[in-house]
């Protein structure tokens, strides 16, 4: 329980915190990594949220690790909410497009989501 409300705290920390935590993204990047295929996705995820929102170009280093994994989790979310999606589409959000073009071109088959630089099909009738 101690861990889950450490980590339930943080993305407030670091909205708060913001620049002066910079020195400190390796180590967050780290404990999110390591807390990934855990039971506290879900507070990983705001922390990811917060990270790419307020920390991007700190992150730019981790964005080929970090981008499959948040593709891997809005394909994975069979949930009626998709509150794992909604949260990871938002931690995408804070990357830049660019970046994300570069990384999803070796993904493969991708959510529709990612799709974002084709263009709709608009069927005839």
């Amino acid at each position: 329980p101690l861990v889950s409300q450490l980590m339930q705290q943080l993305p407030a920390l670091v909205a708060a915190m913001r620049a002066h935590l910079v020195p400190w993204v390796p180590h967050l990047v780290l404990l999110v990594l390591s807390a990934w295929n855990g039971p506290l996705l879900l507070p990983v995820l705001a922390l990811l949220e917060q990270l790419t929102l307020y920390l991007r170009q700190a992150l730019i280093p981790y964005t080929a690790e970090l981008i499959p994994l948040l593709a891997a989790v809005i394909e994975a979310d069979e949930s009626t909410q998709r509150v794992l999606s909604l949260r990871a589409l938002n931690a995408l959000d804070g990357f830049d497009a660019e970046g994300i073009r570069e990384h999803v071109a070796g993904l493969g088959d991708l959510p529709a989501a990612f799709r974002f630089d084709r263009k709709p099909v608009v069927k005839k009738t």
